[in-house]
Order: structure tokens, then C-alpha cells, then sequence
């Protein structure tokens, strides 16, 4: 996995994470009073500032890896709170709710902190809007081109479309949207995610050029993996949030029409995992897009990049596996040549 193994790329994460949180900190306060964020939230979020500081030192940039660190993990977070709110239930109404309705509601909730963070001045009194106006300032200081500035802009202001469109399609019923509906917001998610992140490292006056197209689509295309590793993952917590239509939940369904949501009713998480094992929807969960292998090729011009994303993979899929309803193994050899068995971020100490 390039130049560190697993326990580097925890301990690497782990420690940026907690820095970033270090300086980040009383203003993510701010804008999540209520602290909907978890810590582990948090930190997981924070510790994506690496990625565009792994861009940034590809692209030969030397000088201001702390500021795009700092400013990769303030964007990352910024989603994080807009997140925690629109996945909820009680935001989105489930699957009860018309899609327009959602629609409408989601578009009216992200606007503020997008023209926010655009402008750099705060949209309304709302904390988010004031933190994301903070981000945006982050990002004009440490941009050397307009050009490149407005193509970041431009990719979160998708990342953010991509919001609405996730949130609409993972809440509805399963047989109002199709498997290739579903996949390809699923690719979206992260992908958009990680593609914003990655571009702040290619703001700096001392970088040697932009991202090529074919890398930026390579980091989307990683989304596809990313994204439903994550499913697997989060299964209990999206369906306990009314998310029932996630790529696992959209194949459950398909498998296991008059079992899956009666048991996403009653919040059955041992049913879900059990069908999810007989079913063996974890392993196609893990099928299809680029080979991994092949997303390493068109990224190796930027260094370490791959490699955190490979990582990042793994982790997902540990978090699936470590669950305790989970009926696979670690060892099943489906799952032994992507999983990190020392995937746990949560484990040190001086986890905040």
C-alpha cells in the first residue's frame, strides 16, 4: 500500500485529525451547538484535510501544507454538519415524504451555507452559515489562481447538489428508484466528497500544475467503492434514519421484497445483517467499477493519494465486518484483499 502500512496510515490520521480538530475546534462548536457531530464524527472528518495535503505535496507544493490541511478539514466538516441534519428522519420524513417535497426542503436548507461559503459572508445569522463564510475566506487565502478557486467552487457547489440528490433518493421507496439510480448517486456521494477535498491542494502559488481530468475523474471513480463499502457500514444507522434505499438497502430490498421493509419498520438490525449475509449483498456490494488496481495507475502522478483512499476503503469495510451483527468473517476471502484490520481511529487515546 505505497510507502505506509496500515498502522502508519492510522497513526498519520489519527494525529492530523486531532490537530486539525485542535485549531478547528471552538468554531465547529460554534456552528454545532446542539453537537449532532460526534466526536468520532468529527475526527474522522478533520483527519480528510490529509488528502489535500498528499495532493498538495504531489503537485510539488512545499510551503503551505498546514493552511490547505486546515482548510481541506474545515470544508470536510462544514459537510458534516449540513449532513447531520438532512439525513435525519425528522428532516426528510422517510419514505411517507413525495420526492419534490424533499427536494425543495433539502435545496432550501443547503443554500444558505453554499452562498455562504461562495461569498465568504455569512448568508443568515444561522452558526453554519457563519462557519461556512469562514471556509470560504480560508479558501480565497490560499488560492493563487481565480480560475482554479472558481473550478473548486464549482465542485463543491456539485457536492452539494449531490446532497439533494442523495437524500431524495435514498429516501425513498425502493421500488421508486432503480439500482442504477441508486448507484450512480452512490458514486456521487464520496466521490464529489473526496474530489473537493483533494482540489484545495492544488490552490497554493507554489504547486506545479492542476489536477488532470483524468485524475479528478479517477478520485470520483473511487467514490463508487468508497461510497458502498460505507453503506455497508452505516447499514442500521441509515435505516434507523429512514435511508432505505442505499445501494446494500436497494439490493436487500431486491432479494427480499416482503421481508426487507417490514424489518426496516421495526428497525430489525439483525434481520437486515442476516439478509445481508444469506444474500451475500456485502460481496456485490464490493463488485463492478474501475478495478482498484486501475485507479492506481491513473493517479500514481499524485504520490500517496491512491494509497489513502485504499485505506479508507478497507476501514469502511472493517467497520461492516467488526459490527457485532455481522454474520462474515474478516478472514472469508471475499473480504481479505481489502479489508485493514487495524482500521480503528477511535481506539487511541487522544482521540478528542
Amino acid at each position: 500500500m505505497s510507502h505506509l502500512d496500515s498502522a502508519d496510515w492510522q497513526g498519520r490520521l489519527l494525529s492530523a485529525g486531532s490537530g486539525y480538530l485542535s485549531v478547528l475546534g471552538p468554531s465547529l462548536d460554534a456552528a454545532d451547538p446542539e453537537g449532532r457531530v460526534t466526536p468520532r464524527s468529527r475526527l474522522h472528518g478533520a483527519a480528510l484535510g490529509q488528502l489535500a495535503v498528499l495532493t498538495y505535496e504531489a503537485l510539488g507544493g512545499r510551503k503551505h501544507a498546514e493552511q490547505v490541511g486546515a482548510c481541506a478539514a474545515a470544508l470536510s466538516l462544514l459537510a458534516k454538519i449540513d449532513d447531520e441534519i438532512i439525513d435525519r428522519r425528522d428532516f426528510h420524513g422517510g419514505m411517507r415524504e413525495r420526492r419534490r417535497a424533499v427536494r425543495a426542503r433539502t435545496e432550501a436548507f443547503l443554500a444558505p451555507s453554499l452562498a455562504s461559503l461562495g461569498s465568504g459572508l455569512a448568508a443568515t445569522a444561522e452558526p453554519r452559515c457563519a462557519y461556512a463564510a469562514s471556509v470560504g475566506r480560508r479558501l480565497a487565502q490560499i488560492a493563487e489562481s481565480r480560475v482554479r478557486l472558481h473550478h473548486v467552487l464549482s465542485v463543491i457547489a456539485e457536492g452539494w447538489r449531490t446532497q439533494i440528490d442523495a437524500v431524495v433518493t435514498l429516501s425513498s421507496h425502493p421500488g421508486e428508484v432503480s439500482l442504477a439510480e441508486v448507484a450512480g448517486v452512490t458514486r456521487r456521494i464520496s466521490g464529489a466528497w473526496f474530489l473537493m477535498v483533494a482540489l484545495i491542494g492544488a490552490l497554493p502559488d507554489d504547486v506545479s500544475r492542476p489536477l488532470t481530468e483524468d485524475e479528478e475523474e479517477a478520485i470520483q471513480d473511487w467514490g463508487f467503492h468508497i461510497q458502498r463499502a460505507d453503506a455497508l457500514a452505516d447499514l442500521q444507522k441509515d435505516v434507523d434514519d429512514g435511508l432505505i434505499s442505499t445501494f446494500a438497502g436497494r439490493i436487500l430490498w431486491e432479494r427480499e421484497p416482503s421481508r426487507y421493509l417490514p424489518a426496516c419498520r421495526a428497525r430489525d438490525a439483525a434481520a437486515l445483517y442476516q439478509m445481508t449475509a444469506q444474500h451475500r449483498v456485502d460481496e456485490a456490494c464490493l463488485r463492478g467499477g474501475e478495478p482498484i488496481a486501475s485507479l492506481g495507475a491513473r493517479l500514481r502522478g499524485l504520490g500517496q493519494v491512491h494509497a489513502m483512499l485504499t485505506w479508507v476503503h478497507g476501514y469502511h469495510l472493517g467497520r461492516y465486518l467488526d459490527h457485532p451483527l455481522c454474520r462474515r468473517r474478516g478472514d472469508d476471502p471475499a473480504f481479505r484483499a481489502v479489508r485493514n484490520p487495524e482500521h480503528d481511529l477511535t481506539r487511541s487515546p487522544a482521540t478528542p
